[in-house]
């Protein structure tokens, strides 16, 4: 099932895919050069009552017959019609890395107010989101780096019809990364989750902080695990779990009064 841009992910639910005994609808934005399939093995994890959808940025996936975007203006243009549809049920952004900025942009463009925004190993807004000089590394060097990240497929490496395929994919992406370093930052219009590994290469200690300062409510939390960038692989049941519980309580009318909500959603 579609929504112009966006494919529902999750078929476990009960019911139909928006029907009222689903209570949260999250909606989620991928890394650089990624596809919307890119985070299942992450979100199929999440709980029944959590209907998932994700999106599919142009040039790739089911939309690789579109022309690839290189500006954030573009991209969220392109992105914010079908979100706007999807709010006729209660919902929440994720995104990963760069999806966390356009789900971040998202919310601010959109005439609804989110429930939450998760945002995982993503710098904080008004940052740089990815070094200046990766822009200028040539396609053999880019590659490594990538794959030094663990977003790189090996397959993808000894493929040179994948990797042909992959790299204006990759390269239109870090072009929007540099466009979106140049908004203007705002605050945020619902509470913040930020993710994070500690060991991630992309990140300052200072950025999950950054984060919930955009919204300054008693409902924002940071987690941090031991990882690097891409910190669900081996762990995604329990990242899924610790999305699903801060949703849960971050939607809760009892969160804003309870401090001991919000201490449980920031162990480490």
């Amino acid at each position: 099932m579609t929504t112009e841009r966006y494919v529902l992910l999750s078929h476990r639910h009960p019911g139909r895919a928006g029907s009222p005994d689903v209570p949260v609808r999250l909606v989620a934005y991928g890394f650089a050069g990624g596809t919307v399939t890119a985070l299942l093995p992450l979100l199929r994890h999440l709980p029944p009552g959590i209907e998932v959808w994700g999106a599919e940025y142009p040039g790739r996936g089911l939309r690789w017959r579109e022309p690839l975007l290189d500006r954030a203006a573009d991209v969220i243009d392109d992105l914010l019609p079908g979100l706007q549809r999807l709010a006729d049920r209660p919902l929440a952004l994720l995104g990963y890395s760069m999806g966390a900025h356009f789900a971040y942009r998202l919310s601010l463009a959109a005439a609804f107010a989110p429930l939450g925004l998760v945002a995982i190993s993503a710098r904080a807004p008004g940052g740089v989101v990815v070094a200046p000089s990766w822009s200028e590394l040539d396609d053999s060097d880019l590659l490594r780096r990538l794959r030094a990240l663990g977003g790189m497929p090996d397959e993808v490496l000894e493929n040179p019809v994948m990797r042909d395929a992959f790299l204006p994919v990759v390269r239109a992406d870090l072009a929007c990364c540099r466009s979106l370093e140049r908004l203007p930052v705002r605050p945020a219009p619902c509470p913040v989750l930020a993710l994070r590994g500690d060991a991630d290469p992309l990140l300052t200690p200072s950025d999950p902080a950054q984060w919930l300062a955009l919204a300054p409510r008693r409902a924002n939390a940071t987690r941090r695990y031991p990882a690097g960038h891409f910190i669900h692989p081996g762990r995604e049941a329990q990242v899924a779990s610790d999305i699903a519980t801060w949703l849960a309580r971050a939607t809760s009318p009892a969160t804003d009064h309870n401090p001991a909500l919000l201490a449980a959603s920031t162990r480490r």
